[in-house]
């Protein structure tokens, strides 16, 4: 905690990703902090082609879709204890290999008949 309180009060900039942060920080260290969000407004819409719905079938129907760091923080665990509640398939993309944490998951909570793989970013299909 200390570190922290030194990181806000001598840096040159305190950022937040969201507004519960900055009211945290305002509140606990006395600093307006600036928010820069997380965001996508750079995507665009791609019609998928038979090899798309060849390598990955869960795309011709419905599905929930999740892109995140696999930190406990994010909850995915919780996610992840959950996904048996879903109506349709979980697609969930991240760096399920850069913690134990994720590592963790992948191996005890990812319950799926199939997964995708591509560098360390797994997808579950049902």
């Amino acid at each position: 905690m200390v570190g922290k309180k030194i990181a806000v009060k001598y840096s040159h900039a305190d950022i937040s990703d969201n507004e519960s942060i900055q009211d945290y920080t305002a509140y606990r260290y006395k600093t307006l902090s600036h928010i820069i969000e997380y965001g996508a407004d750079h995507t665009m819409k791609v019609q998928p082609t038979e090899d798309h719905y060849s390598m990955y079938p869960f795309l011709k129907k419905p599905y929930a879709f999740k892109v995140c760091r696999i930190e406990p923080e994010n909850n995915i665990h919780t996610v992840l204890s959950i996904q048996h509640y879903f109506k349709i398939p979980l697609i969930m993309i991240g760096n399920w290999n850069n913690s134990e944490y994720g590592r963790h998951l992948k191996e005890n909570l990812w319950q799926t008949s199939q997964h995708y793989t591509s560098r360390s970013h797994m997808i579950k299909a049902n």
